[in-house]
């Protein structure tokens, strides 16, 4: 080999590994959620895949204010509609753990609607408009129920709300007031909220978090008058402020009423042991009818990555969210055509 030749070769090693440690700098963040993600996922159960929503689309909230959403078209008749929440990430709707169980529900009959909060995704900016209850999910979730009623795909089936993480401070409370919702699945809603925002250095944590995300999303901050004082007393649920982490005693009443909506909580495995114990004993106070589920060898998001536009996942555990989410579903439906003839 020529001298030319070799060094030819030498600078396209260097520059393929410059580009390598780039990647790596640039997606460490990426890479530490995976390994986490599936530090305990066989090589056997490893997927991964893009699934995009079939349909983008939006609705207006209040005038001026957007709401957008995913929405997922069912295989085969569709047997019923769910209106899938998500947590506190700036991807919204889009998050990859979403996007898998969209389609997964999908596949099984369920059209899925997958919106973003306003403050999240590619939803509008809550400051956009006259400021009423801050980050209030609340409104949100009313708009879309308010929607698929009256949306001709949706009016006539049973209407369901799968929630995940801060997701279900809203969608609790709000499914559980709302006459056409058939049941309410939590999947590792926030909890300990007040113990964990009286800490300063959580406190401090959650509020960075908030600003970084409206940064991410936006490209600017908070305005000047929405201090930390604010977010931090609508975030434990004081005043008529409500924050995406809203406590879940606020749904305790709601849910020790006898023959409220049917109610389905689900916790992984892997979640901190406080949270798991918190769990337990809010399902032991709240009335029938309710179940509960555990998800074997889970993380919060069940076992699934996001890394750029790819999924990367333990098909075992998505395989049992899905499947419990699913068979849940199926008995209340049954139930409800079982009871149809005699409420006739």
């Amino acid at each position: 080999m020529s001298r030319s030749s070799a060094a030819r070769w030498l600078i396209a090693g260097v520059f393929l590994a410059g580009l390598v440690v780039f990647a790596v700098q640039r997606h460490r963040w990426e890479l530490h959620r995976i390994r986490s993600r599936l530090e305990r996922t066989s090589p056997l159960d490893l997927r991964f895949g893009s699934y995009r929503s079939d349909r983008n689309f939006e609705i207006e909230r209040d005038p001026g204010l957007r709401l957008a959403a995913g929405e997922y078209q069912p295989v085969g008749e569709q047997r019923a509609t769910i209106l899938l929440l998500h947590g506190h990430t700036p991807k919204g709707g889009d998050l990859a753990v979403y996007r898998v169980l969209g389609r997964r529900l999908a596949d099984l009959g369920y059209l899925v609607v997958a919106p973003d909060f306003a403050g999240f995704g590619r939803s509008g900016d809550p400051f956009s408009v006259p400021y009423e209850e801050g980050f209030s999910g609340d409104h949100d979730v009313r708009a879309w129920l308010a929607y698929l009623q009256a949306d001709a795909k949706s009016r006539d089936r049973p209407l369901f709300i799968v929630a995940h993480s801060a997701g279900a401070s809203s969608g609790l409370p709000v499914g559980l007031g709302n006459q056409h919702v058939s049941g309410i699945a939590a999947i590792g809603p926030s909890r300990n909220v007040i113990e964990d925002l009286s800490d300063p250095e959580q406190a401090e944590y959650w509020g960075q978090r908030n600003q970084a995300t409206h940064m991410k999303v936006y490209g600017k901050s908070f305005p000047d008058w929405y201090k930390k004082e604010r977010w931090l007393a609508e975030a434990i649920g004081e005043g008529s402020g409500v924050g995406l982490k809203r406590p879940m005693e606020y749904s305790l009443p709601l849910l020790q009423v006898p023959g409220h909506h049917p109610v389905l909580l689900i916790d992984g495995e892997r979640e901190l042991e406080e949270d798991k114990v918190y769990l337990k004993a809010y399902f032991e106070a709240i009335a029938e009818p309710k179940d509960y589920h555990t998800l074997s060898g889970s993380d919060h998001y069940s076992n699934v990555a996001h890394v750029g536009r790819w999924a990367i996942y333990d098909k075992r555990v998505v395989d049992e969210t899905v499947s419990v989410i699913d068979e849940w579903m199926t008995r209340i439906i049954a139930g409800s055509e079982a009871a149809a003839p005699s409420e006739r």
